[in-house]
């Protein structure tokens, strides 16, 4: 059957009736309204469908039913003739097919042609909405599934090639039965809770290895802020940090620590004796560094220079080991009044020394 896109005259109505086991056949001509006497007995059940020369349906109407005249006492009207009757065998589930049966859901109709000429043309027509045809070339039973929600109405017509018809109805789809036709592609309920199961179980078991990547990022992140702490400028020493930084002063690494030039150990003032030469390198003694690398070799002992201020301008120069020096303030002495309790008179004596912070490795004595 060739179908055009658009609708081509002339055009045909197919009527649908209750108490006919044939559809009838309106010619409506090639104009876009056409009138017609509905000559059906009251009671009737009818749907009327539109088709093209072609065979391009232009859908089906509501099911609508007869009614007695109320203006005209005895109508006329126009008689319909049908046309021949093509003989059937339909099978439904429960058995025979029936002219106005519930056909449980989702199962099947079989319609074997016993009579026409092939091919032979299934139309099922359910009210507003367009029919649908299945075409068989042989004569062989034609199967269609019943999928249609639950008590909804339709037709049903055989068409052979040579002019003859059958048409049954106004049946229903019944139930209860299965409705996974209704959704094509849908699964058994199941089927769908296992595969629930399945997805929750392998949405949890995700989530628990989200959850642990989370936390492992978290924990390194946190151990990253705590590293740029302790390479900050105010970081707390560990201990293995103070004894390699001990190290790297007293072997000599750093600028902090440098020895002060070698003076001359003496007693006297330096107007006495030989020049002092400050470029002269610092001289230490063997005894105490072979003494102190044999105890500790990884931090060689260094002596101190250590400069005494005196009254009068004159100076002394004495080398120290680290554990001879003793970082003293100067002491300044005044005089002070108090008044003697027993004697009855005021008496001099001298107050607490006022300590003045001197720098490291030299101190004033008075």
């Amino acid at each position: 059957m060739f179908i055009s896109q658009n609708p081509t005259a002339p055009y045909s109505l197919q009527v649908y009736t209750s108490t006919a086991t044939t559809p009838f056949i309106i010619p409506a001509g090639d104009q876009l309204s056409f009138d017609w006497d509905v000559p059906f007995a009251p009671g009737t059940q009818y749907q009327i469908c539109m088709f093209d020369k072609n065979g391009v349906s232009g859908g089906c109407q509501a099911m609508y039913t007869v009614v007695q005249n109320m203006t005209v006492a005895n109508p006329v009207c126009r008689n319909v003739t049908a046309p021949p009757q093509l003989a059937i065998e339909g099978e439904v589930a429960e058995g025979p097919i029936s002219q106005y049966g519930f056909i449980n859901q989702c199962t099947d109709i079989s319609i074997t042609p016993k009579g026409g000429k092939p091919p032979y043309t299934l139309t099922i027509s359910p009210p507003l909405h367009p029919p649908y045809n299945i075409t068989s070339k042989n004569g062989d039973p034609i199967v269609w599934t019943v999928s249609l929600s639950r008590s909804y109405p339709f037709f049903m017509s055989l068409f052979s090639s040579d002019g003859l018809m059958w048409a049954n109805g106004p049946m229903h789809s019944g139930g209860p039965g299965p409705d996974d036709c209704l959704a094509p592609g849908s699964i058994p309920h199941g089927k769908a809770a296992g595969i629930a199961a399945g997805a929750s179980f392998a949405t949890f078991i995700g989530g628990l290895l989200l959850g642990y990547a989370g936390l492992r990022l978290f924990r390194y992140i946190q151990s990253r802020r705590a590293g740029n702490l302790e390479l900050g400028p105010f970081r707390e020493l560990r201990e293995t940090d103070r004894r390699w930084t001990l190290g790297t002063v007293m072997s000599g690494d750093s600028d902090l620590e440098k020895p002060l030039p070698h003076i001359p150990q003496r007693f006297a003032s330096l107007r006495d004796g030989d020049e002092w030469d400050p470029t002269a390198e610092p001289q230490g003694t063997a005894a105490g560094s072979d003494e102190s690398d044999s105890h500790n070799p990884r931090f060689p002992v260094r002596t101190r220079t250590v400069i005494l201020h005196y009254d009068g301008g004159r100076i002394r120069a004495e080398s120290q080991g680290p554990n001879d020096v003793v970082e003293l303030p100067p002491e300044y002495r005044r005089p002070s009044v108090y008044s003697d309790s027993n004697a009855g008179r005021m008496s001099a004596s001298t107050e607490t020394p006022v300590p003045i912070p001197s720098r490291e490795g030299i101190r004033s004595t008075n």
